[in-house]
């Protein structure tokens, strides 16, 4: 069978005008690769804030075996226990070396995009593939939802696109369109494994992973294929089951019912006020609509073969993969709800379908370059708007360490422990220990009881670990900040009793640290105190 050459592939012989334009060309496609990872670059300016860094020091707590303490015990997030594993392994890997973290998730948006435009191009052509490629580019980097620089939608989207990229060739088995200069499929007998496997690690980080599964699982059973349903099953199972036996192997079984009704009260308390959820879904739909709308416009050109009268057999892949592709769709905005919260980065999966989608819209044509820029563009251009300080930070003065952290690198001795609220920054920056299982007090709003059990708990663990440093707000702004946190917050603002105990909790807190610390600096916002 003779290779297909690549559209945008430098020819082998050619004019030197002609080698000059394909050489721009080159570079262009290049620097558009580089304009929608820029917002991801731009998180290297701020090394492992918020739950980046959260997530990476729940896995040097895994990965140390007991040097940080112990997970849930002495240090706790709401996460399942395939986080912790998951983020254990890559700490192994690369460290506290923030770029490498940043760099691991630009490498699984690139390999994502380029599994899908593998997928799009052997069933609809070059044009839907090409499609598939710069859209999921685009909105996998797309600045409000890529949050923080390392998050777990990432890699959640990578494993559903991997599990996607193995399992498609099973839908499409024995038979293509006319678009594809590609021959008929006989998947491989490992493919249904490896998607299951692959949507199992999915699974594994987010429970709402697993929606890939589930559409794969449908449509095999919308068109009877045991044969590929039953090892994507097996394959599924073996990340949860392998989880299931690290955790029980850790000791960590006794927390799991602790740690479920934390998560149960999490989402079954969360307030969802309905203006709240039509702004963020129709704001979602008309970034989306209007990619796949203008991408449709500008992007299509002309046909690459006259369309013929699909046969039946042609009929019934068209008819699988719609299926496929919507019930994913529909899955992953379904996972989206359950969440509540519906923060930015909780839609990001939702662009793997989407990009799919697209594809689709395009099937059967070439792609007009010139026509997708006009189409990605506005978004790309949203994207780096809404990044702008953090690669103006990179240009100008580059990644630096917070003050606090630099002021306790000086001070403190490499044994002592540090709380305060929102610490995990600093706790990757001064390689110190959290002084209590609670990084942040973001974990107060979680539900009604929260307050005064986090609370309490906090207290607890600074009594009997006796952290030597803490760092809090100065002692006013903090008071002030609470105030505003209690009326601006839809988890306060729309649970009053949550809102009153979350007050009664923090000045709980604050007036222990002013009765057994000394302040020690003041840097910004921020006082430094030491345990008397």
């Amino acid at each position: 069978m003779t290779a297909m050459p690549h559209r945008w592939a430098l020819p082998s012989r050619a004019s030197d005008a002609s080698s000059v334009y394909a050489i721009a060309r080159r570079l262009g496609i290049t620097l558009a690769i580089l304009l929608c990872f820029l917002p991801r670059i731009g998180f290297l300016a701020r090394p492992f804030e918020s739950d980046a860094g959260l997530y990476a020091y729940m896995g040097k707590v895994v990965a140390t075996g007991g040097a940080y303490g112990q997970l849930y015990r002495d240090f706790y997030e709401t996460k399942t226990p395939g986080v912790a594993l998951f983020t254990g392994v890559i700490w192994r890997l690369l460290g506290d070396y923030w770029p490498a973290w940043v760099a691991l998730q630009i490498l699984m948006v690139y390999a994502a995009a380029r599994a899908l435009r593998t997928c799009a191009t052997r069933t609809w052509g070059e044009g839907a593939g090409i499609t598939a490629f710069w859209f999921t580019l685009v909105f996998l980097n797309f600045g409000p939802v890529a949050y923080r620089g390392f998050q777990l939608e990432t890699i959640v989207t990578f494993f559903a696109i991997m599990g996607t990229r193995a399992g498609w060739c099973c839908i499409t088995e024995n038979s293509h369109t006319q678009a594809s200069p590609l021959p008929a499929l006989h998947f491989p007998t490992h493919a249904p494994f490896i998607l299951g496997f692959c949507a199992g690690i999915a699974a594994m980080i987010k429970p709402t992973g697993g929606a890939v599964f589930g559409a794969f699982a449908i449509t095999f059973l919308a068109q009877r294929k045991w044969r590929a349903f039953i090892p994507a099953t097996i394959g599924f199972l073996l990340p949860l089951l392998t989880v299931f036996a690290w955790t029980a192997s850790a000791g960590l079984l006794p927390e799991m019912p602790s740690l479920w009704r934390e998560i149960s009260l999490y989402g079954s308390q969360t307030p969802l006020p309905i203006t709240e959820f039509l702004i963020k879904s129709a704001t979602i739909a008309v970034i989306a609509g209007f990619t796949l709308y203008a991408a449709r416009r500008l992007g299509r050109g002309a046909p690459i073969t006259q369309p013929a009268t699909p046969t039946p057999q042609l009929f019934n892949q068209i008819s699988a993969l719609t299926l496929f592709v919507l019930t994913w769709l529909a899955l992953e905005c379904f996972g989206v709800y359950v969440q509540k919260r519906m923060y930015a980065y909780h839609f990001l999966p939702i662009a793997a379908p989407l990009a799919l989608l697209c594809a689709r819209m395009v099937a059967g044509f070439t792609a007009k370059p010139l026509g997708l820029l006009a189409a990605f563009a506005p978004i790309v251009a949203l994207s780096l708007l809404w990044s702008r300080t953090d690669l103006k930070t990179l240009y100008t003065t580059g990644p630096a360490p917070l003050p606090e952290s630099t002021y306790l690198l000086t001070n403190a001795a490499p044994g002592d422990r540090v709380v305060g609220d929102g610490i995990e920054r600093l706790l990757m920056e001064t390689h110190l220990r959290s002084g209590t299982r609670y990084a942040h007090l973001f974990y107060l709003a979680n539900h009604d009881l929260a307050p005064a059990e986090y609370g309490a708990r906090f207290l607890a663990d600074m009594e009997s670990n006796r952290p030597e440093w803490a760092i809090f707000e100065s002692p006013e702004i903090w008071r002030q900040h609470r105030q505003l946190t209690i009326r601006e917050m839809p988890l306060f603002a729309e649970r009053p009793i949550r809102a009153q105990a979350y007050l009664q909790a923090t000045d709980q807190i604050q007036t222990y640290i002013e009765s057994h610390y000394t302040p020690q600096a003041q840097l910004g916002n921020k006082t430094i105190w030491k345990r008397r």
